[in-house]
């Protein structure tokens, strides 16, 4: 299977990070082919596996809001690659962008949210969650994967979420 993997967490510092990148390598060794577009300079190697670094720039905290300006270079990258799937991992922006994918390619879409909170106090996080808010409900996905049974049980089934 080719698999075309947006992601704004990527590396070996951080959970998210690890999680994705011990996730692509146990992708790679069962066979896929992955396509790994992402907003981090993280070194990998793996004969299944090649990469597309989007030219952020800044804190690394804004990466996943800079991501959908190189939207024409990703339908670029993602329909020379023909993947079978798009998976878009951590939020919404990547979500944004697998969403337009899916619709321009024709293909299915698996979303990956890592958090949705509204109890974190920074600026940084409130953000996140109201980006969230807005857009995990304009989504097309085929399915969502979410980490706890909390973020699923108080935010993504209770409708008034959204409202």
């Amino acid at each position: 299977m080719k698999i075309l993997y947006l992601t704004s967490v990527f590396g070996d510092k951080g959970g998210s990070e690890i999680y994705t990148r011990d996730l692509i390598e146990e992708l790679a060794v069962r066979g896929n082919k992955i396509l790994v577009i992402t907003t981090e300079p993280f070194k990998f190697s793996h004969k299944n596996v090649s990469f597309f670094q989007l030219p952020v720039f800044g804190h690394h905290a804004f990466h996943k809001f800079e991501a959908p300006f190189f939207y024409f270079s990703i339908i670029k990258k993602a329909s020379e690659f023909k993947p079978d799937l798009v998976q878009s991992h951590s939020n919404s922006m990547m979500g944004f962008l697998g969403h337009m994918i899916k619709r321009k390619l024709k293909i299915p879409h698996i979303l990956l949210i890592e958090l949705i909170s509204s109890y974190n106090q920074t600026f940084h996080a409130k953000v996140i969650f109201q980006t969230e808010k807005f857009l995990l409900p304009k989504l097309n996905y085929d399915k969502l994967i979410v980490w706890t049974e909390r973020i699923k049980q108080n935010f993504l089934l209770n409708l008034s979420f959204f409202v």
